[in-house]
């Protein structure tokens, strides 16, 4: 329930809410005012005023914004969370990649290796080839031959 005392209706206006004083305007209170006290607008009916929603209470409003800051501070924790949990994953995937270069060049190196021993196994089996051997076996053989003919004869 509201209601308003005007010592000048255009100018000067206090209401009183739920028994607290509260000036809706930055000018004399009901004190201060002559023959104005008691004073409410023409219809408002006297004490029903089904025409304005009831005003919000202080303790209302207060609550709500206390609601709204806690759940702001809660996302704010939330947030920190997840940026901590954001930077855990940026060092994860950090020392990942590092390990991941770390493994290419050693498997290069690995294949640089592999490569280097492929070609020399290619070149000893070139050098110790089987028909040099059975040429030489030929040869040794034809040799023996004639050392046998050579002794009978």
């Amino acid at each position: 329930r509201r209601v308003c005392t005007a010592a000048h209706l255009t100018t000067d206006v206090s209401c009183v809410e739920d028994g607290q004083n509260n000036n809706t305007s930055p000018t004399r209170s009901a004190a201060n005012m002559s023959g104005a006290a008691g004073y409410q607008p023409p219809g408002s009916g006297g004490n029903n005023n089904n025409n304005a929603p009831p005003p919000q209470p202080q303790s209302q409003m207060a609550m709500a914004m206390q609601q709204q800051d806690d759940m702001i501070n809660e996302l704010s924790v939330g947030m920190g969370r997840l940026k901590d949990q954001s930077q855990m994953i940026n060092d994860e995937t950090n020392l990942h990649n590092r390990l991941l270069n770390d493994m290419e060049t050693n498997l290069d190196a690995a294949h640089a290796s592999l490569d280097a021993e492929t070609r020399r196994a290619a070149q000893l089996r070139e050098d110790q080839s089987v028909w040099r051997l059975q040429l030489t076996v030929a040869g040794l053989f034809v040799l023996f031959i004639l050392l046998i003919l050579m002794g009978l004869s």
